[in-house]
């Protein structure tokens, strides 16, 4: 058991290397989140389940306690941070890369993927917990060996476990058939934000995609989330920026500025540092030393 155990803690790692080869990976016996400094923005769909202990972590900024039968589906470019758990945590992840969960986006059983973006995640009884881990050791066997049918096989296989999962979620999401205003303007704007962001950093450019005034869009956003959509805004665009500096050391931060949609390098400092406090040769310097 330690060494499965030691193997697949080490896979969590390397996942980015090894999705470049499976779209789908299962991942079992899970006991530590992953070590970041930072917080980041995942570009994987990852669904978790507890089947023990606890996590208390950060899910797009708000403060997330992740129990034992609790399962989450973390669509792709949502915002996740470290934090603490017990002894006794044990999780099982499912990760897709982008690409292959935006094919399952288009699928009947995820046809109302969007639920999950503001309503993550779900609590199970013991007995349906159960039941989708029957389907997931399905997906794991198929995942694990490569044949001519993997990808269609795996897309079945998900298949179930959604149409599974949205059956076991029935009670909760149908408590969340009608948004709030407050909810359905953020989901608007965070979907906005995902892909705009290298367009434009200005409050009143997503207000205007949301046929919004500034000031009540921006009213609006504070009231729901507790920040301003400004501090959402530079959250993400800085923390696209530091994976880019962390991650791709070939690039030089010309580069990166033009990346991210910044006119100069000049620009791009001074945002960087108006927002962390330091330069981005400096935050790169930090983090080289770090890894050591």
């Amino acid at each position: 058991m330690e060494s499965i155990k030691k193997t697949e803690e080490h896979v969590v790692k390397n996942l980015d290397d090894i999705l470049k080869e499976k779209d789908l990976i299962v991942l079992k016996d899970i006991h530590n989140l992953p070590t970041t400094k930072d917080s980041y923005i995942s570009p994987n769909l990852v669904i978790a389940i507890n089947l023990s202990g606890t996590a208390n972590v950060e899910y797009d900024m708000q403060k997330v306690v992740f129990k034992k039968n609790d399962v989450a589906v973390m669509l792709p470019n949502h915002i996740l941070s470290n934090g603490t758990t017990t002894d006794d945590y044990n999780v099982v992840l499912i990760v897709a890369s982008g690409e292959f969960a935006n094919e399952l986006s288009q699928r009947a059983s995820m046809h109302d993927h969007l639920k999950y973006h503001s309503n993550p995640a779900c609590h199970l009884s013991d007995i349906q917990i159960r039941k989708l881990m029957d389907v997931v050791n399905v997906m794991k066997t198929i995942s694990d060996y490569n044949h001519p049918n993997r990808m269609e096989d795996l897309c079945n296989v998900i298949d179930i476990f959604f149409v599974m999962l949205s059956e076991f979620r029935k009670d909760i999401d149908s408590k969340h058939e009608v948004l709030n205003n407050g909810e359905q303007i953020f989901s608007r704007f965070y979907n906005l934000l995902t892909k705009h962001y290298l367009e434009s950093r200005e409050v009143i450019f997503y207000a205007d995609k949301l046929f919004l005034t500034p000031k009540y869009f921006s009213t609006v956003i504070r009231q729901y989330t507790g920040k301003t959509a400004a501090n959402w805004i530079a959250n993400y665009v800085i923390l696209q920026a530091k994976s880019m500096i962390r991650n791709h050391l070939e690039m030089t931060m010309q580069g990166i500025s033009i990346a991210l949609g910044f006119n100069d390098q000049a620009s791009f400092t001074r945002y960087f540092k108006r927002e962390t406090g330091y330069t981005p040769s400096e935050y790169r310097r930090l983090e080289i030393q770090r890894r050591g």
